[in-house]
């Protein structure tokens, strides 16, 4: 696999070519363990590919199609996301979570005619079809944690089960029409800032660059277990995850989600010699009682985006781990690596690998570069076709403006020191970052505006207990002469309508909101001014969030009154 990787033409870079050759170098070696179920084989795992991507070529897919995606992390997951590739289609990875307008949202920006979802996103998907008048099938892959509905439309939506034949050996892949490197392989979604979340049009070329970055940052090879928890619609658990496995003949040991009470069981469990994690669920784990386990694991390297500098040490003493820091953001891949052979330097993203990427740190008001040490805007150009994304989709004002001065403007801060390590220093977005969750402050906005005398809202990220990690504070804006609405009451209307890592922990109702001379709410205004001990705190309240979405679920089920 790397001989074919490292073809300068990049005539490999697409995942049906690299899935082939894989499964006839090693198809009986172990590619996926998932929790409780036997190992997927790289030819099992071509064999189900196939067969997937010949169900999806007879069912209609074409080359170049948006497919939604919203499948819990799970084998069929992965199966049906290589198999949208293999025809050249391309899929959109939706969070599972998603309801509502978030939901509507994503299936509408993409486009898309077609998703194929797991069991429990059919009432999601149902509740929100009126308002995506494009979508006109729903394809149901049964999953084994949950149970299969029967099949019922509403509407213009149909509703059917994917079931590709079953195929015994050699299933050959269907010919992917000339897929080639530059086009585009999946949309990912931004966390929405200023306004709703973006779609980030992700080529084969940009998602084979970050998985052999990350081989080579990782020191992975055949030999090694990467264990998973990220979710499948991230870049990591995609790109920094499955696909250096499929470059190297490793094996994906993937789980459900992160459980930082069961992270060492884990690690211990499969075997895992490498692993990918935030600086948040970083903290989480070290944040666990010390146990005499906690230097038993097989674990050896640990890849960061941030690696907590005041706990690397500490970290890494105590699990017997590598942390190897990085940094990079889903438009541009991962461009900076901690040289996995140099001494840790806590605080430093490592340096940029210049022989993929153009970089410089500048002023971003006049796009002009910066002198080492002095902080500014992390900027970046590739240096070979289709390494960073292809734009936004449908959004081609925001891609011309994200690319101005032929570089892309990330939008984070920091300054590069004088022998060429980077040291991050903040977020210029508004982006809301919370337990690893990129939260899209749009979507909490406008479900919060719905709720009667609400005539404006602001949502934030404040600092939480976690260093890089934040806590979602909703400053409300009430129409004149309506009395403020009780803090729980907007909590139950927003548990309706937002999945659970998207309720804010704070609320405060204000007079007025701070703006700009052309009306935008000054958002780092209301950053500054933030007090916990002066906006209502559904911690302190002891506000249970499981029990808001029961009492959600308990009134769905009992109806209209």
């Amino acid at each position: 696999m790397p001989d074919i990787f490292a073809k300068r033409d990049a005539d490999g870079w697409t995942l049906g070519p690299a899935l082939d050759a894989r499964a006839d170098l090693t198809p009986d070696a172990p590619f996926i363990s998932f929790r409780g179920g036997e190992p997927v084989s790289f030819g099992e795992f071509r064999a189900r590919v196939g067969a997937a991507a010949a169900w999806l070529a007879a069912h209609g897919v074409k080359r170049g199609e948006n497919v939604a995606l919203a499948i819990p992390n799970c084998p069929e997951a992965i199966v049906w996301w290589f198999a949208l590739n293999v025809i050249g289609a391309v899929d959109a990875a939706i969070n599972p979570s998603l309801v509502g307008e978030p939901l509507a949202h994503a299936l509408r920006l993409a486009r898309v005619r077609k998703i194929l979802a797991s069991p429990s996103m059919v009432k999601p998907v149902l509740a929100v079809c009126a308002t995506v008048p494009e979508l006109e099938m729903l394809w149901l892959v049964p999953v084994a944690s949950e149970d299969m509905p029967a099949p019922a439309g509403q509407g213009a939506l149909a509703i059917e089960t994917a079931l590709p034949a079953a195929s015994d050996g050699f299933c050959a892949l269907p010919d992917g029409g000339g897929v080639r490197p530059a086009d585009v392989a999946t949309i990912i979604y931004t966390s929405g800032t200023t306004g709703p979340a973006k779609a980030v049009q992700m080529t084969h070329a940009q998602v084979f660059v970050v998985a052999e970055l990350t081989r080579q940052g990782l020191w992975l090879s055949g030999d090694d277990t990467t264990f998973c928890a990220h979710p499948l619609f991230h870049m990591a658990a995609r790109d920094c995850g499955v696909l250096p496995c499929l470059l190297t003949g490793g094996k994906l040991a993937l789980d459900v989600r992160f459980e930082a009470s069961q992270w060492v069981d884990r690690i211990i469990a499969t075997g895992a010699t490498a692993t990918l994690m935030h600086g948040p669920l970083i903290e989480m784990v070290h944040a666990q009682p010390p146990r005499p386990q906690d230097r038993q694991m097989p674990l050896t390297r640990l890849g960061s985006s941030p690696f907590p500098r005041h706990i690397a040490h500490a970290f890494e003493e105590r699990f017997g781990v590598r942390g190897i820091e990085t940094w990079g953001m889903t438009e541009v891949g991962i461009p900076a690596w901690h040289p996995v052979n140099e001494k840790l330097r806590p605080g430093s993203c490592g340096k940029i690998r210049d022989e993929w990427y153009e970089f410089r740190v500048a002023d971003p008001e006049t796009d002009r570069e910066v002198e080492d040490g002095v902080v500014g805007e992390f900027q970046i150009r590739p240096r070979h076709p289709g390494v960073i994304m292809a734009g936004y989709y449908g959004a081609p004002e925001e891609t011309l403006k994200a690319q101005r001065n032929l570089w892309f403007h990330t939008g984070d801060f920091g300054h590069r020191d004088a022998d060429g390590w980077l040291w991050f220093n903040g977020r210029a977005s508004e982006r809301i970052r919370r337990r690893a969750e990129n939260i899209s402050a749009y979507d909490i906005e406008y479900a919060a505006n719905q709720y009667p005398g609400i005539q404006e809202s602001a949502a934030i990220g404040v600092p939480s207990e976690f260093v890089s990690d934040d806590d979602i504070l909703l400053c409300l804006l009430v129409a004149p002469g309506v009395a403020a609405p009780a803090p729980l009451d907007i909590m139950q209307r927003l548990a309706k309508s937002l999945p659970h890592h998207m309720l804010p922990r704070y609320i405060t109702t204000m007079t007025e909101l701070p703006r700009s001379a052309t009306g935008k709410i000054r958002k780092d205004l209301l950053k500054q001014a933030f007090d916990p001990g002066e906006s209502w705190d559904r911690v302190a309240e002891k506000i249970s969030v499981r029990a808001l979405y029961e009492a959600v679920e308990a009134d769905a089920q009992a109806g209209p009154a």
